[in-house]
């Protein structure tokens, strides 16, 4: 019975994953349009109206490019400059978050639930349950709207006004903005009359186009070929070279020659200008060198000892 229950969350939750992977969900947002259009010649072209306050908002730029790319979409293009315009357009839009509104929250919330669950009570048990349950507060909200008024140019008539708004339980991202927009000019330059409900996929998430690879210079081409040769060949060369004629232990003690060397290079070939630390770090390490290399002074051998016959203590003098 475990195994079976076991199995059917696993399915379960394999279902909710997938319907998670498939893609962005629907919204659905309360659009009400009022078009009056007559005299107005289409495609047109437009300006957009920014007030004061809306041009002191960093973040306001992202709602201008949502509305343009809606615009776009029906036909509108923008102006090159202000004066060719036939049409000028004042962009709203309104954010905010809030307590769901709900009959029955005053202040609690009394009513079923609905789930599925594992439990155990003298042997394991699944299945499908309702219960009831106490809910002290309302699910916290979040509101999007934005608002198009169009006006002609030449006579300041509103020729097209829409809005749409958007509430959910989560929080949404910049996404929304666009879904507003293009659901707010729906139907346009005809919506239909009244309040309507809109329901539009957000556009996926565009890839970053791929970029052809830099040109390499030939004479860096040059600097990884001197790399490569001098750092895996002639090091190693030079190198096993130097070792068949000095001993071990002091082949060993020109491996500090490597910082001496990186010094050099630096200075020679990049421009690195070296300061007072480096000249008494490269000293120090000359000096290791010529410490450990210092030939040694030769050794005497050990005078044979004399045997005392008269000594009973001198081992030379045991007989088998």
């Amino acid at each position: 019975m475990f195994q079976r229950a076991f199995t059917a969350a696993a399915l379960a939750s394999a279902l909710l994953l997938a319907g998670c992977a498939t893609g962005p969900a629907a919204i659905t947002s309360q659009v009400q349009s009022y078009a009056s259009m007559q005299g107005v010649a289409l495609p047109s072209t437009y300006r957009l109206e920014v007030l004061p306050s809306q041009a002191q908002q960093a973040s306001f730029a992202r709602i201008e490019m949502a509305a343009d790319t809606a615009l776009t979409k029906v036909g509108l293009q923008r102006a090159p400059r202000p004066e060719q315009a036939k049409l000028v357009v004042q962009v709203g839009a309104s954010a905010g978050e809030g307590r769901a509104q709900h009959p029955t929250w005053d202040p609690y919330y009394y009513g079923p639930r609905f789930g599925w669950g594992l439990g155990y009570g003298g042997g394991w048990y699944s299945g499908w349950n309702m219960h009831w349950m106490m809910m002290d507060t309302p699910p916290r909200v979040y509101l999007r709207a934005v608002k198009l008024v169009l006006r002609d140019a030449q006579s300041q008539r509103i020729v097209y006004e829409t809005s749409a708004q958007y509430d959910e339980v989560r929080v949404n991202d910049d996404t929304i903005w666009q879904v507003l927009f293009d659901a707010a000019l729906t139907g346009f330059p005809a919506p239909p009359a009244g309040p309507r409900q809109v329901t539009l996929l957000p556009a996926p998430a565009e890839a970053p186009a791929p970029q052809a690879p830099a040109s390499v210079p030939l004479p860096v081409w040059g600097l990884v070929v001197w790399y490569a040769l001098s750092a895996s060949i002639f090091s190693f060369w030079l190198w096993m070279k130097g070792i068949r004629h000095v001993p071990a232990h002091l082949a060993g003690v020109f491996t500090s020659v490597l910082p001496i060397a990186a010094a050099t290079y630096g200075i020679v070939a990049l421009g690195e200008a070296p300061g007072w630390p480096h000249g008494v770090a490269l000293a120090c390490v000359v000096a290791g060198i010529l410490v450990a290399s210092w030939p040694a002074r030769p050794r005497y051998p050990a005078r044979r000892r004399v045997a005392d016959p008269l000594d009973p203590l001198d081992p030379s003098l045991d007989r088998e």
